[in-house]
């Protein structure tokens, strides 16, 4: 499984967005090893509503609050 985080210019570090993620989808945590950065200008392209598949479907929010894509 790999998770993307898209941005992150919050106080929460990125491995934690990212086990919390895995574990809605797995119900357990993971740890990722890899980290990406993405330009401000294209934080458009990943608003939206995504379905996540699992145990348990549940879909997620991306917004931009400011500078930040938030996850709902």
């Amino acid at each position: 499984m790999y998770i993307c985080i898209l941005a992150n210019t919050g106080f929460v570090r990125t491995e934690e967005i990212a086990n919390y993620l895995a574990s809605l989808l797995l119900e357990k945590p993971i740890e990722i090893s890899k980290k990406a950065t993405i330009e401000s200008y294209k934080l458009e392209e990943y608003t939206g509503t995504y379905k996540l598949e699992g145990k348990k479907a549940k879909t997620m929010e991306i917004i931009i609050l400011a500078d930040q894509l938030i996850l709902t």
